[in-house]
């Protein structure tokens, strides 16, 4: 509440939906974390934080960069147990985020109005299997054998009906410029973790009397080519990279040299400067705005992305498992 009225719009790009994480989360699950930086001991928070801020930046990146920092939010849920779907390491102070954003309708005396648009990729969890090798799929067999093996994990037995399912929803097989075995991982586990949380965000959100909430997903993709031939999906990150001109990643992961990737840039910054001017009298909270693949590259549909994927999802008991912080 200290900042009400400091602005009045906000884009929030491949956001957490769920943050559940809390100081005493953190401490939970995370106890080694102040020893290995020699800050452990200390009688209050003050001193905690004053610890943090003199340390090495070196020593707290390799502290925090432990083998299940939080990957399986790249993953199906629970592949690494509940501390790969934890990055609460990180919360070492009560103070950082007071309040879920799920609860925030909730709040009665807030005097201003706050637009906000709600993003994500659709294919998040693309590109990242770069370093969280696990997740690289290059044939159907590997793919099938890799999503038998998750279920096995998440639900304690095999369920080939649910297997048969999500194959058949997902299109598997189908081999395409647009579609291929990494492409249909991504987008499953992207679906659960991200974009059918997100949708729910979004509906939260928009009870509140204080937020006008639009939400935004992004399939253009990366003119990148996997091994297979098909696309690169639209990764988390890539979205930045295109708002600002492709200075980050390009010459060590991809080339961009496609007129392709530069209409979502062009697209995300026209989109950006009319949000910014408050040109959004023809936006509707119930709609959802899509960059797409191809043309038209901008639209608006009165559904949410990936609606009855998500439906799926929720049917077969997978809600709450999107990315938590």
């Amino acid at each position: 509440l200290k900042a009400e009225g400091l602005c009045n719009r906000a884009i929030s790009m491949s956001s957490a939906p769920l943050w559940k994480t809390t100081y005493q989360d953190a401490h939970k699950r995370r106890p080694d974390f102040l020893e290995h930086v020699n800050c452990d001991g200390l009688p209050s928070n003050t001193e905690v934080v004053s610890c943090l801020k003199s340390t090495e930046l070196e020593l707290l990146i390799n502290a925090s960069t432990t083998a299940n920092r939080g990957w399986g939010f790249y993953d199906f849920p629970m592949s690494l147990g509940e501390l790969g779907e934890s990055m609460d390491y990180n919360v070492k102070e009560p103070f950082l985020l007071p309040q879920f954003p799920q609860d925030i309708p909730d709040q009665a005396n807030r005097s201003g109005r706050v637009e906000l648009i709600l993003s994500n990729t659709a294919q998040e969890n693309a590109f990242w299997w770069i370093f969280y090798e696990s997740n690289i799929v290059e044939t159907w067999t590997s793919v099938e054998e890799l999503l038998r093996g998750r279920l096995k994990t998440f639900l304690g037995e095999d369920n080939e009906t649910l297997l048969s399912d999500i194959k058949e929803k997902y299109r598997f097989g189908l081999d395409s410029e647009e579609w291929g075995p990494q492409k249909f991982w991504d987008t499953l586990t992207t679906d659960i973790r991200a974009t059918c949380p997100m949708n729910k965000l979004a509906e939260r959100l928009n009870t509140s009397h204080h937020l006008d909430v639009y939400r935004l997903y992004i399939e253009h993709s990366s003119s990148s080519v996997l091994d297979n031939g098909a696309r690169w999906g639209a990764w988390h990150g890539w979205d930045t990279e295109a708002m600002f001109g492709f200075k980050y990643y390009r010459g060590t992961y991809y080339n961009v040299t496609s007129k392709h990737d530069w209409e979502l840039a062009d697209q995300l910054r026209a989109l950006t400067k009319q949000f910014a001017k408050g040109e959004t009298e023809t936006w509707s909270g119930t709609d959802s705005i899509y960059l797409n693949n191809e043309m038209p590259w901008r639209e608006s549909r009165p559904d949410r992305p990936q609606h009855d994927f998500c439906d799926f999802w929720s049917t077969n008991g997978f809600d709450g498992w999107g990315w938590q912080n």
